[in-house]
This record gives structure tokens, sequence and C-alpha cells, in this order.
């Protein structure tokens, strides 16, 4: 979020050899430097920072309908770290913005758009609010989904109209 926090109030003995970092926020970047520093708190020597991005921890569900794909997901745990809300979602549809949802309480989108055979890659971001700006999660929730083109029937040419609804079509009885 753009602010240097120091992590530790009292410091680490020199021979700490980690530090456990318990307060993140799912989806953003940190980056950790380590700084070695004398008794009146001057700066010695600094190392090499350290990047980490967490993971997003949001499972997105596709759900085939007969004229739509309905996304599912769930909010990511929240942080302890004081002033930062959820602020709510933005849903990707191959790679474009498809639509932002402002209410965090919301974790269900239907788009209409995806009732035709194809290929379907579906993102979710999260957006954080802190201190009146937002931000979005540099990670995401991804889910593929492929809706296959009806089947012919083999007799007529004609399409299978229970297809993809789990329907079993009858067939013409042969008497010999």
């Amino acid at each position: 979020f753009g602010e240097t926090v120091k992590l530790n109030s009292s410091p680490l003995p020199i021979t700490a050899r980690s530090i456990n970092v318990s307060a993140h926020v799912p989806g953003m970047p940190y980056e950790y430097k380590l700084m070695l520093v004398n008794s009146a708190n001057q700066e010695l020597q600094r190392h090499q920072a350290i990047s980490n991005t967490r993971g997003l921890e949001v499972t997105l569900v596709a759900e085939p309908k007969e004229n739509s794909i309905l996304l599912d997901w769930n909010a990511p745990p929240m942080t302890t770290i004081d002033q930062i809300v959820l602020g709510g979602y933005k849903i990707f549809k191959n790679g474009e913005l498809l639509t932002s949802i402002s209410d965090p309480l919301v974790t269900t989108y239907e788009d209409a758009g995806a009732a035709q055979p194809g290929i379907y890659e579906y993102k979710v971001k999260v957006i954080y609010k802190y201190k009146g700006a937002r931000f979005e999660s540099t990670v995401s929730a991804d889910v593929t989904i492929e809706i296959a083109p009806p089947e012919e029937d083999p007799g007529t040419g004609d399409p299978d109209p229970g297809e993809g609804l789990g329907l079993v079509r009858p067939r013409p009885i042969q008497v010999a």
C-alpha cells in the first residue's frame, strides 16, 4: 500500500534466523528489507530486499447453466491491519474486464454472454480500501470452462436438445 512499516518494535537478536510476519493482505505484494542497526538505532548495513506476494486465498467456481455461466467464489480472509477493508471485486473474462462489483458481500455473478460454445477464462481480483484509496490484488482466482457444441443425433443430424443438460434422448428401437 506504499507505506513502510517497522515490523518489530524491539531489535531481533543477532542470532535470529527468521521473523514471523502474520499481518498481511491476501493477494498483495510485499517487500521486506532487513537492516542491521547499532544500539543507537543507526543503520549499519542493509540487506537486499525480499519480495513476496501472498496467495489470494479465494476459490472461483464456474457452473454452466442453460443460457449462461454462473461464477461463485469465497471472500478472502481479512487481515487484522487497521483501516484495510474489503471493497469489492473485478471480474475478467478472456482477459477483458467484464464487470466490477462494489458490494464485498456479493460473491456470485451470472455471465449471460457465455451461452455459446467455446472456452471461457474467468478471473476474480479483490479490491481493498485503505485510507480512502482503492487497491486491486496483484493475483487472481482463476477458472477455465469449456462449453461444448451440442452433439448431433446420428440418425437425423439434428443437435441433441438434451446435450449439456444431463438429459438422455430416447433412441428408436430396431425390430428385426
